[in-house]
């Protein structure tokens, strides 16, 4: 929530997103695959961004973050599920 609402940079959400994948309890391979990928789509836009020396995200920049953002909390979502449904 911090990233979109843009109280945290996109570098310090990559950080915690990266923390955050190592502390998840036994998630399953497809999941965190498709956690990794979102995640790679994010350290790409930034790393461009830096090498462009671009200190505001492009307009195409931008849309790849919010998406990857989007299907970032969706997963998430799904593992809090499924976690809770096992804690039962």
């Amino acid at each position: 929530k911090g990233f979109e609402k843009h109280t945290i940079s996109l570098n310090r959400l990559i950080n915690d997103l990266e923390a955050l994948l190592e502390v998840l309890q036994a998630p399953e391979e497809e999941w965190k695959a498709a956690f990794r990928s979102e995640w790679g789509t994010l350290e790409v836009v930034c790393a461009v961004a830096l090498d462009r020396g671009e200190k505001v995200l492009s307009p195409e920049g931008k849309k790849l973050v919010e998406e990857a953002v989007e299907n970032i909390n969706q997963l998430l979502k799904q593992q809090w599920r499924k976690c809770n449904k096992s804690s039962m």
